[in-house]
């Protein structure tokens, strides 16, 4: 089982394609899924999605969405990301009520997923055509919550718009909340459905390294048993490097303040007190500077009428002579 798991994972991460070996597994692997390990089931698949590869019988899928169903109490997310996305790779449609189990799991867990995992989960749905707008609603405010601490890559922010737009639902407040920290967000003309194949180059794949889990619920390392298969992707490792890129420089800068409609209404209560004081300053000023000038009028003419009183009173001096003697 696990030799089966580790070859298919070399293919897959190879991208070769080797149907003769694909066929092979697809045809012996769904009497023994169940002896898988809940991480083993998730490589399988995982493996077909990366080589976009559907086999003749899709009993394999089939057995892999029964098996995965019956541990839902114990997937993680990174689990039902990649077990969505690899669905979606291959165009294979799963049961409704494996995809409404998957959505109903992902809302539960919504905390524990990250904005890479969620905007990949929303790409899934949308390119097998399964529109959970709860889902959607509940992974975007997630994503914008996100947003008002920290920056996020582009690409995450384009795919989760991008699968938005393809089961017809706009995310606007993403959007506003992406320029606000200086993402502009590539968006399709209106009423358009984008192709997502021409997003899937600047799609890392969410894969990472799993501890495998028995059917006890514990990790399965002894003899015998399931080894843990470290999971790594050269496209992930790149998207980690740019987030831990924009971490790092979020942590020289003092945080913004959170994108709250509270904060953003003190904003333009904030901004409309200071046009007003500064048009009452303003008016002030303009008061002062007539003041002034009506102050100097003023002492203008009243030396001038000063001046003109002393003019009028005054004239030649006559001295008074004595009186004659006789």
């Amino acid at each position: 089982m696990q030799e089966i798991c580790n070859v298919l994972y070399g293919y897959g991460s190879l991208r070769y394609e080797h149907p003769l070996l694909l066929e092979s597994v697809a045809r012996v692997c769904p009497q023994r899924l169940q002896d898988f390990s809940t991480q083993d089931v998730c490589l399988v698949i995982w493996s077909y999605g990366m080589l976009g590869y559907y086999p003749e019988s899709s009993e394999l899928f089939h057995t892999a969405c029964r098996v995965l169903l019956q541990r839902s109490n114990r997937l993680i997310p990174l689990q039902l990301t990649m077990a969505a996305k690899s669905f979606a790779r291959v165009m294979y449609q799963p049961e409704p009520e494996f995809m409404q189990q998957l959505s109903q799991l992902a809302i539960q867990k919504l905390h524990q997923f990250s904005p890479l995992e969620l905007s990949q989960l929303l790409w899934a749905y949308a390119r097998l055509g399964y529109r959970d707008v709860q889902l959607f609603e509940a992974a975007v405010a997630t994503v914008i919550q996100t947003l008002s601490t920290r920056r996020l890559p582009k690409t995450t922010i384009d795919t989760v718009v991008r699968a938005c737009e393809m089961v017809g639902f706009w995310p606007q407040l993403l959007v506003d909340a992406a320029e606000m920290r200086g993402v502009i967000v590539k968006t399709t003309k209106q009423n358009q459905s984008a192709d997502m194949e021409q997003l899937l180059p600047l799609l890392p794949d969410a894969v990472s390294s799993l501890d495998p889990v028995d059917e006890s619920g514990g990790t399965s390392n002894g003899p015998g048993q399931s080894a843990a298969v470290e999971v790594w992707d050269p496209e992930l490792l790149q998207q980690q490097q740019l987030q831990q890129q924009l971490d790092l420089q979020h942590q020289h800068r003092p945080a913004p303040p959170a994108l709250t409609a509270k904060s953003l209404q003190w904003q333009r209560i904030s901004g409309s007190f200071v046009q007003q004081q500064q048009e009452a300053h303003q008016q002030q000023h303009q008061h002062d500077d007539r003041q002034q000038r009506h102050d100097t009028s003023s002492s203008l003419s009243l030396q001038q009428h000063h001046h003109q009183q002393q003019q009028q009173h005054s004239g030649p001096v006559q001295l008074l002579r004595p009186p004659s003697r006789l």
